[in-house]
């Protein structure tokens, strides 16, 4: 119980009145507008899909004036936990190739573990011996899943075709321990050294079949299982010997699976665990991986060391209640890979921008975008604040491509 109390705080930094930031707006209570930005133009004001809501991206050269539709979240109807509606902020551009969603909302504090694995056993005395069993001891690791990620979930009505069942729905779930951190550029004939949307994480994209429930998409995940059915002692830890990219031999001409520049772990904070080939003859942890490359521990009275991500401590000896993840990290394959998108989370709110192509070459599974001025999708979304039960849902969405809007005396990207 104690740990879980130590855990519970430190899941939440020091909250702040948020109820401000997402208020109902003026536009029409269902509908979101999707604006059309041609390429000659989105060409030099690309979105980079990083979190990060730059006004170049989504106001500004583009439309100086482009609202936010504002999207009624609560546990009505007995869905979800019952509570104060809260509200979801939205934005949508399409070009002739693509479309992009920008989505905010509140949340006291960001939760980017998932029911992590946490080492219970003795702090480790390099001078009590050379390594210790107790590291591999299974009666020394627990598996802490009333931890949950906050996640959000956006699902597309997929018209109806012959041949297939009535209401299917195309599901895009983003997960904040699973899916958001940076893994390769956002189209393959993009230059990987500058790529213009940035190095996005992938969202899971899945598809609801009313005849057989949910199941993702073709293909593989980002991630893993990082423990194995019968033990929750990690599977693997960082390791420099393990890692391609640690000094590699071809020095500054080395090049990840996607022509990016090699950088130690792939760039990720060694919690997040790479595998740039995940069939690779990879060690295992062991009672002599007395190094703990990225200490995150729940022991601390303010909460967290610090979340992964950000800058921290140096490598030490593993200490009791040290975190490692439940997962580790490889390329996705398939269609599963189709949504990319990545999300910041400031001051108590999400920020998340998406993209996909209109169209992603899996008919049988993906929502077929047309691109066509007038064109209308119905959509739902969710937000599960550290939770995998509780939800706030919305209501039926309308999606609608709007074509380019007009500001004042001039189209999106036009001088004024």
């Amino acid at each position: 119980m104690v740990l879980l109390c130590l855990i519970g705080l430190a899941i939440l930094p020091a909250c702040q009145n948020t109820d401000d930031v997402m208020k109902p707006g003026e536009s029409d209570a269902q509908t979101l507008y999707a604006v059309y930005v041609p390429d000659s133009i989105f060409v030099d004001n690309p979105i980079e899909l990083n979190g990060e809501m730059l006004e170049r991206e989504w106001g500004g050269p583009l439309d100086a004036d482009l609202p936010f539709h504002q999207i009624r979240v609560s546990g009505e109807n007995g869905e979800g936990d019952v509570g104060t509606p809260a509200y979801v902020a939205m934005k949508c551009i399409y070009t002739d190739s693509d479309i992009y969603f920008l989505i905010r909302w509140t949340d006291p504090g960001p939760t980017v573990f998932d029911e992590p694995l946490v080492y219970v056993g003795p702090d480790y005395d390099p001078e009590l011996e050379d390594c210790s069993f107790s590291l591999i001891d299974p009666a020394n690791w627990f598996h802490l899943t009333d931890v949950q990620e906050d996640k959000l979930v956006v699902q597309f009505d997929i018209p109806d075709v012959e041949g297939a069942s009535a209401g299917r729905r195309d599901v895009w779930e983003w997960l904040a321990a699973r899916g958001d951190v940076p893994f390769r550029t956002y189209n393959d004939d993009e230059d990987p050294r500058f790529p213009k949307r940035g190095f996005p994480g992938y969202l899971e994209d899945a598809i609801y079949d009313p005849a057989f429930g949910q199941f993702f998409d073709p293909g593989t995940s980002v991630w893993r299982r990082n423990y194995s059915v019968d033990s929750f002692v990690p599977t693997f830890v960082y390791r420099e010997s393990n890692d391609p990219f640690f000094e590699p031999p071809d020095g500054d001409e080395c090049r990840n699976g996607f022509g990016g520049e090699c950088r130690q772990n792939n760039g990720l904070p060694f919690y997040f665990l790479w595998r740039e080939d995940p069939n690779a003859n990879v060690d295992h942890f062991a009672e002599c991986d007395t190094t703990n490359f990225f200490p995150v521990s729940a022991l601390n009275d303010e909460g967290f060391d610090r979340i992964p991500g950000t800058d921290g401590d140096e490598p030490r000896y593993w200490r009791t209640f040290d975190l490692v993840s439940s997962y580790w990290y490889t390329y996705p394959e398939g269609s599963r890979a189709d949504v990319r998108g990545k999300a910041v989370w400031v001051d108590g709110v999400w920020t998340l921008e998406v993209g996909r192509p209109l169209r992603t070459g899996d008919t049988a599974n993906d929502l077929a975008i047309q691109g066509l001025t007038g064109e209308t999708i119905d959509f739902t979304l969710q937000v599960y604040n550290a939770s995998e039960d509780e939800f706030k849902g919305s209501g039926p969405q309308v999606l609608h491509l709007a074509g380019p809007r007009v500001t004042g005396n001039r189209r999106p990207g036009e001088e004024s």
